[in-house]
């Protein structure tokens, strides 16, 4: 379900995990289903267990770590979409919090939402092919 990502660059990998955090949080609970997530993309990000507990022990500040490429922000961007759909509810400080991290990735406000929509749709087949990023950068060029 998530992106694997390319990067050894720990402080992007932290800023990921800490993002995906708060998009499980910001309702005021951590379902099970998104706490599976966070333990499994931890693991997938090279994270030990205590890493996460940490992680997850503190209210974590916004931690921004840009990725270099605009493929690498949508597949972030996806992730957290995904941790958003996790529980099956989908509240709306989660999607503008997901917003708010797409326009610090430098989504234009005019396309975020609509960028947003078509990554939860996404979130639905697991995965982003080929066809959709290529769709996705499109719209983020018009």
């Amino acid at each position: 379900m998530f992106y694997i990502h390319r990067t050894n660059n720990t402080q992007e990998l932290k800023s990921h995990l800490v993002n995906l955090f708060r998009v499980a949080g910001i309702d005021g609970k951590i379902s099970r289903d998104e706490f599976e997530l966070l333990f499994v993309q931890s693991r997938k990000l090279g994270f030990s267990d205590q890493d996460l507990a940490k992680i997850t022990a503190y209210d974590q500040e916004e931690v921004l770590n840009i990725p270099d490429s605009l493929e690498e922000r949508v597949q972030h961007l996806f992730d957290l979409v995904c941790m958003v759909v996790a529980d099956h509810k989908i509240d709306h400080r989660e999607i503008l919090l997901c917003q708010k991290i797409a326009e610090s990735y430098g989504i234009g406000q005019d396309k975020v939402e609509q960028l947003i929509g078509k990554l939860v749709i996404a979130s639905s087949n697991h995965a982003l092919s080929e066809t959709f990023l290529a769709d996705v950068e499109q719209l983020l060029k018009a």
